[in-house]
């Protein structure tokens, strides 16, 4: 034979041999189409296709190629594969209304999230952890499975948020109004710090009413609810806190009444309060007493505020005190009252102080050359320091 003609013949036998190395197996995820699974090259990750459950891949290997497969986050794979390979999935399902958000685990290890009433499909060999709003279902999952969700909704307003528990952690929360989605148990719900026991049962939906309370107002103010010690909830005067039933104490400013009863389903609306408005030179501070207080500290007092700054206080009749000198007022008849002191100036350099005394000769506030200082209307005497050099 000829030299060149052996060489060429023995090129095409080695070349033929190589390529007799290279076949083709035939991979599939079992499944109902709903998921993809992605077949890769364990060695350098690369991607040869992604796939619908249910349908099969035709897959050229060589000699030594170790093959992965995955779906839903999680692989499985197989070394120096060498023939057909299927894996069986099967699908995991939390039924309910469709508006919350399952989430499925593996160990730790979170492989997807998505709303009640969708499918998902996993590897049928494995169990897996199925939480719902971050409640976990009692035992490990394995596909095929239907789980059955319940739900509960605190009916109001839709102003507050309002929380479920399961012991110490906190599930997941909505406006009041709103449907949250749990598997069966018993749980607690927390509004604005007022708490329920709450059953849930699958394919039941739990109902339960809240109420609430209002000081009506102009918003100049904030008010809490009080039950014993605990602060439930605090609102600005004019906005609804809403809350479970129950006796509370409502607290605004540092007055505070009593026995005020809220109802499921109902806003107690008895508290009213108004605006108090000041005028002045807004350099001297005004403080609010009860009518009938005899102690003027200010640390007694129930509010206080500057010059051009309103407060919102309950029905009633006060003291304001405004250096030193007392001034009744009602705040039965109108929804808000403006007090505008008078002013006083002594004129000068501003290096000489004053004293101001009242009818008794009590002092009540020094002032300064100069500049004016708030006073009720009143008779007053006016004595000029005396400065030693």
């Amino acid at each position: 034979m000829n030299k060149n003609i052996f060489t060429i013949v023995l090129i095409i036998f080695l070349w033929s041999f190589g390529q007799s190395q290279a076949s083709e197996v035939t991979i599939m995820v079992t499944g109902m189409g709903i998921d993809k699974y992605t077949i890769k090259k364990k060695a350098d990750g690369t991607e040869i296709g992604t796939y619908a459950t249910g349908t099969f891949a035709k897959v050229e290997i060589g000699e030594g190629t170790d093959i992965e497969v995955s779906l839903n986050n999680l692989s499985k794979t197989k070394d120096n594969l060498n023939q057909d390979w299927t894996i069986e999935s099967g699908y995991i399902l939390v039924s309910g209304k469709g508006f919350d958000n399952y989430s499925v685990y593996y160990n730790d290890d979170k492989l997807t999230e998505t709303k009640t009433n969708v499918y998902k499909e996993f590897f049928s060999d494995l169990s897996y952890t199925v939480k719902l709003n971050k409640g976990e279902y009692f035992e490990p999952v394995k596909p095929p499975a239907r789980l059955y969700a319940g739900s509960v909704v605190i009916k109001g307003q839709g102003i507050d948020r309002y929380s479920i528990f399961s012991q110490e952690t906190e599930l997941a929360g909505k406006e009041t109004g709103e449907e949250l989605e749990f598997f069966s148990g018993t749980y607690t719900v927390k509004l604005n710090n007022t708490i329920e026991t709450v059953p849930i049962q699958a394919n039941l939906r739990t109902e339960i009413d809240a109420g609430g309370i209002l000081v009506s107002g102009a918003g100049n103010s904030f008010y809490s609810l009080v039950n014993g010690d605990e602060e439930i909830g605090q609102k600005k005067t004019g906005e609804i806190i809403e809350v479970f039933k129950g006796t509370y104490s409502v607290k605004l400013n540092k007055d505070i009444k009593e026995n005020i009863i809220v109802n499921s389903g109902d806003i107690n609306k008895s508290l009213n309060s108004h605006a108090l408005i000041f005028k002045g030179t807004g350099g001297y501070p005004f403080y609010v007493f009860n009518s009938s207080s005899s102690d003027f500290d200010t640390e007694n007092a129930l509010a206080s505020s500057t010059s051009d700054k309103a407060l919102d206080l309950f029905t009633g009749e006060y003291k304001v005190r405004l250096n030193n000198i007392n001034k009744d007022i009602n705040l039965t008849d109108s929804q808000e009252l403006t007090i505008t002191p008078g002013r006083l100036l002594v004129t000068g350099t501003g290096e000489e102080k004053y004293n101001i005394l009242d009818a008794q000769g009590n002092q009540l506030a020094t002032g300064v050359a100069g500049e004016e200082i708030d006073l009720f209307q009143g008779t007053y005497s006016v004595i000029l320091q005396t400065i030693i050099n």
